[in-house]
């Protein structure tokens, strides 16, 4: 398997092998998802965030009581 930002940064290199093979691709429907995947781990990140920091807040508060 090839890694994601080796494709990206080697896009002509990566079709010519593929066609090669007998293999078509549609490198803008890989980008775009490829992108879809950046954003939603992004997302996931954020919201990881504001779990810890709710949690950490309620940790704090049945400690005061």
């Amino acid at each position: 398997m090839l890694d994601i930002k080796f494709v990206r940064d080697n896009r002509e290199f990566v079709i010519k092998s593929l066609n090669k093979r007998g293999y078509s691709v549609e490198f803008n429907d890989f980008l775009q998802l490829n992108e879809r995947r950046l954003m939603l781990m992004r997302d996931t990140e954020e919201l990881r965030g504001k779990r810890n920091n709710a949690s950490q807040e309620i940790g704090r508060l049945k400690k005061s009581g």
